[in-house]
C-alpha cells in the first residue's frame, strides 16, 4: 500500500496551514468544529 510522506503543505496536528495558522472552515462553523473536537480528543 502506498503511503505518501508528509508535506510542508499539509495542516498540522491542530488543523493550521503554514506559518500563519488558520482553517479553511467557515466563522459560522466553528463553534461545531471546536466542540466535536473537543469531544475527539
Amino acid at each position: 500500500m502506498y503511503i505518501p510522506k508528509a508535506s510542508k503543505y499539509d495542516p498540522d496536528n491542530l488543523g493550521h496551514f503554514g506559518k500563519f495558522g488558520g482553517r479553511y472552515v467557515p466563522e459560522t462553523l466553528m463553534p461545531a468544529l471546536l466542540e466535536l473536537d473537543k469531544s475527539y480528543q
